[in-house]
Formats: C-alpha cells, structure tokens, sequence
C-alpha cells in the first residue's frame, strides 16, 4: 500500500473514532459548536437569502479534492527531500505541521473547530452556487438553523481524485 493512501487510511479510521466519541447526533452529523456560523457572505447578494451546509459532507468532499491531495504530496515531498539530506530540524517541522494539520481536520470533523481551512479551497464553487440562488450568506447548518441546503449542489462541484 503506498503511503498516502494507507495516511488516508489512518485520518479515515481516527475520523471515525472521533465521531463515535463525539457521539454523533442531529441526524449523523456529530454536536457541531459551530451551527449557524458564518461561511461566506456575498454582498451583491445582500438582500438574499441564506444557504445552509452540512459540515461532515462537505469536509469529506473537500478532503478528496486533487488540490487537497497535491498539498498532502508536497508535504510529504518536503519531508522526504529534508530526510534525503539530512536535515532532521526540518524533517520534524514538515511533521509536526502535518500532525498539526491532521489534527485540525479531525477537529473539524467533530465539530469543534471551525472550517476556515476549507474556504480557500472551495471558495470559488461557493461564489458560483450563492450567486446561482442569489445568497447573501452560507450558514453552518445545525438545529434550528434555516435555510436553503446547498451541500448537495457544492459538493457535486468540488472535483474528486482519481
């Protein structure tokens, strides 16, 4: 198995963990602190509406994006490429940001932390779905928040890896 598949493996299998230990409501997704915060706001869309986003299936999307796994390959590359000449000072930064990283993104998944990571990333599909409904905002969902779900129609836009 080669190495960013079994790492896939691992965040996959961990990911899992942390749903069980968050333990996982509001219909599978796991008790999200973060309902109803702000994604994206479209000014030209002022006097719109709000689109809502489920977290787990957007995450899961985005973290199958190419673009998420060329960042995860040159990580890894970095970290080779300090192995391969000896410079262990940068062996275990490229290491600890990757931990850093994973661990933000188990975070995520378990609803508390944020999803600033992803916005970069899927801003563009973002942009092109409020405009499509004419959205203000893009809101979190979670109990008790209204809105327009657009998790479907974003993440059928995200592209996935081969």
């Amino acid at each position: 198995m080669n190495r960013p598949v079994c790492l896939l493996c691992v965040v996959l299998v961990c990911s899992a963990f942390a749903l069980l230990a968050t333990g996982c409501r509001n219909g599978g997704e796991p008790r999200n602190r973060h309902a109803g915060a702000t994604l994206m706001l479209r000014p030209q869309n002022a006097t719109g509406g709000v689109g809502v986003v489920r977290r787990t299936d957007l995450l899961v999307a985005f973290h199958r994006t190419p673009d998420k796994e060329a960042e995860l390959q040159a990580l890894i590359r970095a970290r080779d490429d300090a192995r391969a000449a000896g410079d262990e000072k940068a062996v275990a930064a490229y290491e600890a940001f990757g931990e850093m990283m994973q661990d933000i993104a188990h975070r995520q998944l378990a609803g508390a932390e944020p999803l600033y990571t992803l916005i970069p990333g899927i801003e563009d599909e973002l942009r092109e779905v409020m405009d499509r409904h004419a959205l203000a905002r893009v809101v979190e969902a979670g109990p008790g928040i209204e809105g327009l779900d657009i998790t479907d129609e974003l993440t059928a836009l995200l592209p996935e890896q081969e």
